[in-house]
């Protein structure tokens, strides 16, 4: 009988040791504690990261600030261009048209300055099959001061102001003929430097062109890599919000399996 008795003791002790044991686990000191637990690793975890969200969120109103910022002044300066662009295609035509009329100048100078020349060279052959008397004649007529006379030798005789002005003419013909050359270079000169720069005017043209569609292209790949960030930024949050609960659940298993090892 002694046996018999035993056992249902024996099995009653252990009812009532767990029964203890699970009444001091769930006593309410220790339910404070673990929603006190709980709540700081929520807190820790809500607080991190709201931390990572709000550095994310700048760093995507940052990017969407300055992407709306640069197509503000896209805009604006795609206007401001177009005026300026209008602006400046009236001037340069204004311009090619000034060049065209100095051409032409220069082309009807070097014309009559070509024309010039070969009616000396001709009146210069007719002077040489002139007479001694006709040859008076003209020399009279380049220098109206001169009083020319047909010497019986076939000379001449001219007075003494005649003299002076035919010297002081004759001094000219060098200085006359070095200008005429010079002149010449000078007008070919010019018609080059107006070649030259209507190449570098359409140089500049094209580097303009070429600026204003890298700065476009720029812009199109701000833009591009503005929507990344934000799309990486909504799919952070969308994991964070998940992390929120496993990292709770995992922090409250873990207190109470903490809870459970140390016999507390």
């Amino acid at each position: 009988m002694a046996t018999t008795s035993a056992a249902p003791a024996s099995v009653s002790t252990e009812i009532a040791a767990i029964e203890k044991k699970i009444g001091l686990f769930f006593d309410p000191a220790h339910i404070i504690l673990i929603v006190l637990l709980a709540v700081a690793l929520f807190t820790g975890v809500y607080l991190f990261e709201s931390r990572e969200v709000k550095v994310a969120e700048g760093k995507a109103a940052v990017a969407t600030a300055v992407a709306k910022q640069a197509a503000d002044d896209a805009k604006v300066s795609a206007v401001a261009n177009a005026q300026l662009q209008a602006q400046k295609d009236a001037d340069i035509a204004a311009l090619q048209a000034a060049n065209a009329q100095l051409s032409q100048a220069n082309a009807q100078q070097a014309a009559a300055l070509k024309a010039e020349a070969a009616a000396l060279v001709k009146q210069q052959a007719v002077d040489k099959t002139m007479t001694p008397t006709q040859q008076s004649a003209r020399w009279q007529q380049l220098v109206p001061t001169a009083e020319v006379g047909v010497l019986p030798t076939g000379g001449f005789s001219i007075n003494a102001q005649g003299g002076v002005d035919t010297l002081l003419q004759l001094e000219q013909v060098p200085v006359l003929t070095s200008a005429n050359a010079k002149l010449t270079t000078s007008l070919a000169n010019d018609d080059l430097t107006i070649a030259h720069d209507a190449t570098i005017l359409q140089d500049e043209k094209d580097k303009h062109i070429s600026d204003v569609t890298n700065d476009g292209k720029a812009l199109v790949a701000s833009q591009k890599e503005t929507g990344k960030v934000q799309a990486d930024f909504d799919v952070y949050k969308k994991k964070a919000r998940k992390r929120y609960l496993i990292f709770f659940g995992a922090g409250y298993v873990a207190g109470l399996a903490t809870k459970h090892f140390l016999g507390l």
